[in-house]
């Protein structure tokens, strides 16, 4: 097949199954700073796979930098493409990320300083003032997950990778991180369903 055949094949197939996303798709997808800070207090105390219960919720939402975290976050699910096609699971993903691996401290210092920011960012391809800023280091990680490609791995495979730069690394602990952030995302949607 010619290169002109195949382009013309792609662009027929992209206007195929897209459509653009009208007005009220788009507001109703939105993720607010209330609903971030109520994942943030969703996010269970400590992380503990292999429970038959998770522990009660840490309420990371009333640590000081929570509120600003919390903006970061909306800030870029809300202008960035989300990760499983949901803008909520992805901010109650970076919440649980952000409450367990800093406690939700947006300059927190990990891996013997190789580590920085509530995301727990590597400094070896990110700059300490980066990491340590919520609104640069949000998208930094995002966009780092959503680059990551696992062949043949089930979805979270990229976060393992994210967390330790394998994609056969870290799964246990990023399946469950995953598996809270869902769970969390719809407790919450079903929060804003009953106050609606």
């Amino acid at each position: 097949m010619n290169r002109t055949l195949l382009l013309v094949l792609a662009a027929s197939l992209l206007l195929t199954f897209t459509r653009p996303v009208t007005a009220e798709e788009s507001a109703a997808d939105l993720v607010t700073v209330d609903e971030v800070l109520a994942d943030m207090a969703r996010v269970p105390e400590l992380e503990k796979l292999g429970l038959l219960a998770e522990p009660p919720p840490g309420h990371f939402d009333r640590i000081n930098d929570a509120t600003e975290i919390a903006r970061a976050i909306a800030a870029t699910v809300n202008t960035d493409p989300p990760l499983y096609g949901s803008r909520a699971v992805t901010a109650a993903l970076l919440a649980v990320h952000g409450a367990w691996e800093s406690n939700n401290r947006r300059c927190a210092r990990g891996d013997s300083g190789r580590s920085w920011g509530y995301l727990q960012l590597s400094i070896t391809h990110t700059s300490r003032y980066l990491a340590c800023d919520p609104f640069m280091a949000t998208p930094k990680w995002l966009r780092l997950a959503q680059r990551v490609w696992c062949w043949g791995n089930p979805p979270g495979a990229e976060l393992a990778a994210v967390e330790s730069g394998r994609c056969d690394a870290a799964w246990d602990k990023t399946q469950h991180r995953l598996a809270v952030a869902k769970q969390i995302a719809d407790d919450v949607a079903h929060a804003r369903l009953a106050r609606e």
